[in-house]
This record gives structure tokens, sequence and C-alpha cells, in this order.
């Protein structure tokens, strides 16, 4: 189970620094307890570099998904609704 964290954060991690040159918004998905805020809080700084914004599933409108912004959320409902091409997704979930 360890190894398999270890894969998915880093995997995510190196995924998001990468669309982060994109400039459409990044949705990190993931139960609780996966790692979204830690991954979020390790690279801030290059968050912030790229001029992005991160915000949490309490306070997901349309109008974030034509913004630069990086999205945690661990209940896919709260975004269903939003067209799948508005926004890049990483599933921090493992298989286990």
């Amino acid at each position: 189970m360890e190894h398999s964290y270890n894969y998915i954060y880093n995997s995510s991690k190196n995924l998001l620094v990468k669309l982060l040159e994109t400039g459409k918004s990044i949705v990190l998905y993931g139960r609780g307890g996966c790692g979204k805020t830690y991954l979020i809080n390790e690279v801030t700084n290059t968050i912030e570099t790229y001029g992005y914004l991160v915000e949490n599933e309490e306070n997901i409108t349309m109008d974030l998904f034509d913004g630069k912004y990086v999205i945690a959320v661990s209940q896919f409902d709260k975004i269903k609704n939003i067209k799948e091409d508005s926004y890049y997704l990483i599933n921090m979930n493992d298989t286990e």
C-alpha cells in the first residue's frame, strides 16, 4: 500500500507541474487522506508562479473552469456537471 501511495503521489505531482503550463483548470480528485492538500502545499510556489489559484470543492462554480485554478475534490458529484474538456483531471485514488 505504501509503495502504491508513493507512486500515485509522485506521478500526480509530476503531472500537476506539467499541466500548470497549459493554463487550463486542474482538478485533483481523490478520497480524503490521499494527499491532495499535501501535494498542493508542496508545490504552492510553482502553482503561484504559473498564476493559478487554489480552491476546494466547497467553492466550486462554473466560472472556476474559465480561469486558472487547481481544485481539490473528494466527491466526483461536485464536478459531474462541468464539461470534461474544460479541465484536466488527476485521479489520486489508489485501486486497492
